[in-house]
């Protein structure tokens, strides 16, 4: 970041300081501002009365050196530059990369997902804006201690591993560490983000961003600010394990700010052959959507490797259940006729509900209305969330699914009578249940 300091102090920061003088110089007495800072100590102050109290603290405070004083390796001036640099950095990275990634690749028929929250774009970014300062603010040390040397980056190739040495071999590192850094910080943040799903940490960091079910781009920095830091801090402890020439550093950081948008489009691209290598907007997709699947930040080594790898398909997609719920396919429904003469009809031997209209019914005549299932299409996404953490389950139980789902499509032909009411049900088929085939029917359901 010394390099961004630098730029920052010769082209603004000088400038700017040197108007940030100390307003309260010109309010105090002659003697006062002759005095330094250390010959008026807190303990002299007279705090016998108020207007005493504030004549001598005013003297104090005239005697501070205002900001126009500091000097450019001056600590505090350090962390005041480096967190405007930062700020201003990510606002306008966010706004542009984010902007462009919304209109040029985000489908915006996902806003009619039923998911898809009401004003949910306002809301990412306002959410956006609250964590911005405080996360700025986490950062800071990370980067005083960089451009206070504390940290292994070094600017040129003369100066960084097998520099001395010369030919191919500082590239070669160069090349290496590009790919360690990717790979340490890939590993570090699966578990960060992992051990965030724990429930206790969850609910009281991670649960914000999880809001938003089917994400925009904006959604990418939507968290609370500790969670963002979390999930940053491998990338600040890597440049301080390990030697990363400053301008690598800085394409890196880049990076993986700018990929952290671009997993957040909600862009299920599936059958490509890097599906099961990269960790792309298909598979942060499925998170948003399942909860414990690919946790991973580039790749899918380690949800592969710690067996929470979900390999995205079609039938995953958020957008075919938008486009399903516009052309639902018709189901044949049979009348309340032809659903009392199945109830009344004993069962066959063999089980089979085939067998529960005998040959001599009346013909039942049929209406149509649209499925209330869309499982066939898209599966269901059942969330479990009780306050401690959040699960998905599956498919939410296929069982369990499959039997709502039929209830509400083709089962209301064919209702099993329960044991106890099957006397019911035959002496209200000799007394005239045809007359009343849907109270025959829900009473048989119970």
């Amino acid at each position: 970041m010394d390099i961004a300091l630098d730029f920052f102090d010769e082209y603004v920061g000088d400038k700017l300081y040197s108007y940030l003088d100390n307003p309260l110089a010109k309010l105090a007495s002659p003697a006062a501002a002759n005095a330094s800072s250390s010959s008026l100590s807190l303990s002299s102050l007279d705090l016998s009365s108020a207007p005493n109290a504030v004549s001598s603290v005013t003297a104090y405070l005239a005697t501070v050196p205002g900001l126009s004083s500091l000097p450019r390796d001056s600590m505090l001036r350090q962390a005041l530059s480096l967190y405007a640099i930062t700020y201003v950095g990510i606002f306008v990275l966010y706004f542009s990369v984010a902007t462009a990634s919304y209109y040029l690749i985000f489908d915006k028929r996902m806003e009619k997902h039923p998911r898809f929250l009401k004003n949910q774009v306002a809301k990412e970014i306002a959410f956006s804006l609250e964590a911005f300062p405080m996360l700025d603010l986490l950062t800071l040390p990370w980067f005083v201690g960089d451009v206070r040397g504390h940290s292994q980056l070094y600017d040129s190739i003369a100066e960084g591993p097998f520099g001395q040495q010369g030919g191919v071999m500082p590239w070669l590192y160069m090349a290496f560490s590009a790919a360690l850094f990717l790979w340490f910080t890939d590993f570090a943040i699966y578990w960060v983000h992992r051990w965030l799903h724990i429930p206790f940490l969850y609910k009281r960091l991670h649960k914000p961003h999880h809001k938003w079910i089917i994400p925009t781009p904006f959604a990418s920095h939507a968290f609370h600010p500790v969670d963002g830091y979390l999930q940053s801090v491998p990338y600040h402890m890597a440049c301080y394990m390990f030697p990363i020439h400053k301008y690598m550093f800085i394409g890196l950081f880049s990076f993986v700010n700018l990929w952290s948008i671009f997993i957040h489009d909600s862009d299920m691209l599936c059958g490509h052959p890097l599906e099961h290598y990269i960790n792309g907007p298909a598979h942060h997709t499925l998170h948003h959507l399942y909860f414990t699947c690919n946790y991973g930040q580039y790749f899918c080594w380690a949800d592969k490797a710690f067996k929470s790898f979900r390999v995205p398909a079609k039938d995953d997609d958020p957008l075919v259940a938008v486009l399903s719920g516009r052309a639902a396919p018709k189901a044949v429904v049979p009348t309340p006729v032809a659903v009392a003469t199945a109830v009344a009809a004993p069962l066959p031997s063999g089980g089979a509900l085939s067998a529960l209209a005998p040959a001599s019914a009346p013909a039942a005549t049929t209406t149509t209305r649209p499925s209330l299932s869309l499982r066939a299409v898209a599966p269901e996404m059942k969330r479990i969330d009780s306050g401690l953490g959040s699960e998905v389950e599956l498919g939410a139980g296929s069982g369990a699914s499959s039997s709502s789902s039929a209830n509400s499509s083709g089962d209301e032909s064919a209702p099993t009578p329960a044991p106890a009411d099957k006397k019911k049900a035959a002496v209200g088929a000799a007394s005239g249940a045809a007359a009343r085939p849907r109270r025959e029917g829900l009473r048989a359901r119970k």
